[in-house]
């Protein structure tokens, strides 16, 4: 896969349905490019019984194939926080400055991999589990060194954030316009 793709999706099983497939739909309709990387890089199920196939392994994935990073959420994501090439991803994703947006629980895997340090974010405030114990989503940001926002989508440099399913829509929304305008200014760039 030399070619340059405009969107990765990285999910494991447990992903929440609407947080993986409105961006999807939405991003595919706007004639963007979307790849879908799993952990073992085999189909995964959704929190509601969605099935979705791999393209990639986690582990084959490579940065600089994708001009953006999206992150659903779900009861799966705490699994997804122990991985270390999912964590080494996101900051080759923000170190390049390319766009990153994490919906409902993924947020926390941002600041896993350490690039929330100042940054705005929201997440869904839910019960937090593993190393994050007895604190919910909000709490477990704020260790992560987020300053966290309760509105519903939060956009701070190339990182977009979201509360959960319910702010799909506007997750997609958003996520579309910042890489559209990443992807126009990167053109300007080059002339």
């Amino acid at each position: 896969m030399a070619s340059r793709r405009d969107v990765l999706i990285v999910a494991g099983d447990g992903f929440e349905d609407p947080e993986l497939l409105i961006p999807q739909e939405r991003c595919r309709e706007q004639g963007l490019t979307v790849d879908l990387a799993t952990p073992q890089g085999k189909s995964i199920t959704g929190m509601r019984g969605n099935v979705q196939e791999a393209m990639l392994t986690l582990e084959d994935v490579n940065a600089s194939h994708h001009s953006a990073l999206l992150l659903p959420g779900g009861e799966g994501t705490p699994l997804l926080r122990e991985r270390g090439d999912l964590l080494h991803l996101i900051r080759q994703f923000h170190r390049d400055k390319k766009c990153i947006g994490a919906i409902c629980w993924a947020p926390t895997l941002l600041g896993e991999a350490g690039i929330l340090e100042g940054v705005q974010a929201t997440a869904c405030r839910i019960p937090d589990v593993g190393n994050y114990e007895g604190c919910d989503s909000f709490t477990t940001l704020r260790r992560q060194g987020a300053k966290v926002s309760t509105e519903a989508v939060v956009q701070d440099g190339s990182i977009l954030t979201a509360n959960g399913p319910s702010q799909a829509e506007a997750f997609a929304a958003a996520f579309i316009t910042m890489l559209k305008d990443q992807l126009q200014l990167a053109e300007m760039s080059r002339r």
